[in-house]
């Protein structure tokens, strides 16, 4: 293996099984193809598409596909059967062998940590000459594939290695959740069941929201707009992602209007204070408007998509995304100081790290 991850040397690997080890994942669209049309349900036509709607637990990953709470323990089970009467013809990816071999050879303890049923994850497992090099193998008691979270967190806890020193890898952002939890390094090959392009859509959409809400408002405040005035304006957005959410389809209940005529008041004595109270609208003023705007989109953004990838995954691109757009348009539109830029340093890193990644 190569270096090992930040925080120490790797004492044990937890591998994921499907589509990780086991290249698996144009048989089980082809699974999919051969029974969710039994029940009325579509085909997938493409790697890409299977990709797209694919998550855990896989229960969503059904309701995507259309499966109902009537028929899903009937597709399951008819997936599932299916799924393993022509397991024999799957292999383990190519270099599955020679990783297993290194991580071995390196004196790291290996076991592998999958939402399969634990009886058939060993039963496929026994099909290649690799049980040896798994000192344990973890899997749940049912075929539903929910959360392995809590197999793993009570393996990592009786198992006498601590968390810094485990290494997680697997295929999905499912896996880097799991080795969030448990406080394990995780890394993700990008070949499986999960899709890259998921995570990259929606860090560029969050990104640009929040690249543009940031634009907005300082570009407001050198207009003239007052801090306190840019405050309250920019804070509307506590009604707006409500009101926005209410079009979207989303039920807003009394106490939450309640809560945000109460807030709105509360931040308008709180901003609004001595000259500055006076109700102007200005040129600033509507840019700040517009930054009340795209910090709405932003929230509802993650909000969509917060629930199809890993938040810290998310996080990690959509800041990315805004240090790019941003620096762009800092040196397409104005004129940069560095010298000015180095006396502010401390300025900007606290923007940077505890107000905005904050």
């Amino acid at each position: 293996p190569g270096p090992a991850p930040a925080g120490g040397p790797v004492r044990l690997v937890l591998w994921d099984w499907n589509g990780t080890l086991l290249d698996d994942l144009a048989y089980a669209i082809g699974v999919r193809n051969r029974t969710f049309p039994a029940f009325g349900l579509p085909r997938i036509e493409s790697v890409a598409e299977y990709r797209r709607q694919f998550t855990f637990p896989v229960r969503r990953y059904y309701e995507r596909a259309g499966v109902t709470e009537d028929n899903f323990e009937a597709v399951a089970h008819a997936w599932m059967a299916e799924y393993v009467r022509g397991f024999d013809s799957v292999p383990l990816h190519g270099d599955a062998v020679e990783a297993l071999s290194r991580f071995a050879a390196a004196g790291a303890a290996q076991a592998v940590l999958s939402a399969t049923r634990r009886d058939m994850l060993e039963s496929q497992i026994s099909r290649f000459a690799i049980r040896g090099y798994f000192t344990d193998v973890l899997g749940l008691s049912d075929i539903y594939a929910r959360s392995k979270e809590a197999v793993g967190l009570a393996y990592l806890a009786g198992c006498g290695v601590p968390a810094a020193s485990a290494l997680m890898i697997g295929d999905t952002l499912h896996d880097a959740e799991v080795a969030r939890a448990m406080g394990a390094k995780c890394i993700l090959v990008a070949r499986g069941h999960h899709s890259r392009e998921t995570l990259l859509t929606a860090g560029v959409c969050c990104g640009a929201m929040l690249a543009l809400a940031s634009a907005f408002q300082q570009m407001g405040i050198a207009m003239g707009t007052g801090a306190g005035k840019a405050g309250f304006i920019t804070a509307l957005y506590i009604v707006l992602v409500p009101l926005a959410g209410m079009f979207l389809g989303k039920k807003a209940n009394k106490r939450l209007v309640l809560c945000v005529l109460i807030a709105v008041v509360g931040l308008y004595f709180l901003c609004f204070t001595g000259s500055e109270g006076a109700m102007s609208f200005g040129r600033g003023d509507f840019l700040v408007f517009l930054c009340a705007f795209a910090f709405t989109g932003h929230i509802l953004c993650v909000d969509h998509y917060v629930q199809k990838v890993d938040g810290i995954a998310l996080s990690c691109v959509q800041f990315a995304v805004m240090m790019i757009l941003s620096t762009v348009c800092a040196f397409t539109f104005e004129t940069v100081d560095f010298a000015a830029l180095g006396e502010c340093t401390f300025y900007i890193l606290y923007i940077g790290i505890l107000s905005s990644a904050g």
